[in-house]
């Protein structure tokens, strides 16, 4: 189904791979806005935990440096890449119709 962030005024969002026809877990996409980097990189309290510690990703993701936060899913990126490229061929309004037709069963 369409996702529309903008339109719908989504501040953060995310889907993890396997959610992605012929793709395996492992990797996740998704979408910040600024405000919400603004309030995590704002927070005076010490994130406990290493699930999805934003701070840390941030640091990972605009590092001027390198910077090791995790060894990267590379066969998952790779196969995440093939199954967008797949998607695009196919047309993802089609892949829409074709999975409502499924789920519609």
């Amino acid at each position: 189904m369409p996702v529309r962030v903008g339109e719908w005024e989504i501040d953060a969002i995310y889907s993890a791979s396997q959610k992605v026809p012929f793709v395996h877990t492992g990797t996740v996409a998704g979408v910040l806005l600024e405000r919400v980097v603004d309030y995590v990189k704002a927070r005076k309290d010490k994130i406990h935990s290493w699930f999805m510690d934003m701070n840390l990703l941030l640091g990972y993701w605009g590092a001027s440096n390198r910077t090791y936060h995790h060894t990267a899913p590379t066969n998952s990126l790779f196969g995440l890449h093939e199954a967008l490229l797949l998607l695009r061929e196919e047309g993802v309004e089609n892949a829409w119709r074709a999975i409502g037709a499924i789920t519609m069963r």
